[in-house]
């Protein structure tokens, strides 16, 4: 006679053998493969960093092979129309823009004048000919210079570039500043700042010319003679600034579409980038203490003005390890001017008081945030990241991007 024991071995033998059947049974029926997944995303922070594009940084003009690279905005809009339509309506979309009459004749219209003690010339903008310039005077003599380009979104300001030849420009002698409603000097050009070679202005050529216009251009473009081609360029800050050059990424795209495996998406995803790579994106123009050395006058005197060297020194990116540019700012949109919307910025991070907050040098520190004993629910940013001016920068104001605890004489 079997033993029990054996007749529940021989019963788990016999339905092993039954499963693998059915299983081999199954695979063989079917008529093809399973499809295959979708392209895998970069790696993100949290494992291998993402694919990094190779980004302009505005040191160097293009050839013509690069330039060739760079399709446009109006690529980016058949996949990404709705951010696309969104982001042309941004300040950073405009920093650098041809002047016509249509979009700057109001403003030198004005009839205002600026006077030159110092070189005893007046300054006057006008509409000359359907022609936006910038008319100087002095002892019964008169010229006028075209203002050819704006630099500058009109937050703060908009100063004007006029050509004299390909290597040549003039940054004009004074700037309307947008939030005055008028004229005044150009930054770094107030009577006495310098000696003038030139009344009308500052003559920008050459790698001061390509440093001029590094923080106002897409990618800037060479003419045959190796001089700054602005009118090829693609002035503003546009979608492959940030991005990289789009070719590759549309042809991989649509290799993917076609289903073909691809290991990524020859873009910079800013969405899987780490906080170190978007402020060192961002810093390129908003600065880092890479390109403005901590301790030099033009640094500590324009803090308020080089956000990533200040946001560096605060606190709270120092602590937390993750706090980026994007953290606070929709890169697709302009800063958020409401002072409540800023406020709930920082009380995701600092709202509820923990029963023993943790020394800064603690690892939770971050995750809990201490709360402000002055004010826990608003006011954040207005004392800890207060508006302040600059010297060499008329009539405009920057909001310090080091959060700390400012004295009220420091808060402009």
């Amino acid at each position: 006679m079997t033993s029990p024991r054996r007749l529940r071995l021989y019963f788990c033998l016999f339905a092993l053998s039954v499963c693998s059947v059915l299983l081999v049974a199954v695979g063989c029926r079917q008529s093809a493969p399973p499809p295959a997944p979708p392209p895998p995303s970069p790696p993100t922070s949290e494992g291998a960093v993402a694919p990094q594009a190779a980004l302009w940084d505005g040191t160097r003009m293009l050839s013509e092979a690069e330039a060739a690279n760079y399709l446009g905005d109006q690529a980016c809009v058949r996949c990404h129309e709705g951010i696309c339509e969104k982001y042309a309506g941004t300040r950073h979309a405009r920093t650098l823009a041809p002047v016509t009459e249509q979009s700057h004749g109001d403003m030198f219209r004005s009839g205002q004048k600026v006077h030159d003690p110092v070189l005893n010339y007046t300054y006057r903008p006008a509409v000359e000919n359907g022609v936006c310039v910038i008319r100087g005077e002095s002892g019964g003599r008169s010229a006028a210079l075209p203002a050819d380009f704006a630099f500058g979104s009109g937050r703060n300001a908009i100063t004007f570039l006029s050509r004299e030849h390909p290597d040549a420009w003039v940054d004009l002698r004074i700037s309307y500043y947008t939030a005055r409603k008028r004229w005044d000097f150009t930054p770094m050009q107030k009577p006495g700042d310098r000696v003038f070679e030139r009344a009308a202005g500052i003559v920008q050529a050459g790698e001061r010319l390509v440093a001029c216009l590094q923080c106002h251009v897409t990618y800037l473009r060479a003419d045959v003679f190796g001089a700054p081609d602005i009118q090829r360029s693609h002035l503003g800050i546009g979608c492959e600034r940030c991005h990289g050059s789009g070719r590759e990424h549309v042809e991989t795209v649509e290799r993917a579409a076609k289903g073909e495996r691809v290991p990524h998406f020859a873009i910079e995803n800013l969405r899987k980038a780490t906080p170190e790579r978007i402020n060192q994106i961002c810093g390129v123009c908003h600065r880092t203490e890479e390109n403005a050395k901590p301790g030099e006058f033009k640094t500590e005197n324009g803090l308020a003005r080089f956000q990533g060297v200040a946001l560096a020194r605060s606190r709270c990116y120092q602590v937390s390890k993750t706090l980026s540019c994007v953290s606070c700012h929709d890169p697709h949109a302009d800063s958020d001017p409401d002072p409540a919307s800023n406020n709930a910025l920082c009380l995701k991070c600092h709202e509820s008081p923990v029963p023993k907050p943790p020394q800064p040098d603690s690892p939770n520190f971050a995750q809990s945030g201490t709360v402000c004993r002055v004010n826990p629910k608003s006011g954040c940013v207005e004392c800890h990241m207060p508006h302040q001016t600059i010297a060499t920068i008329p009539h405009a104001q920057y909001r310090n991007h080091w959060i700390k605890v400012w004295e009220r004489s420091q808060r402009r």
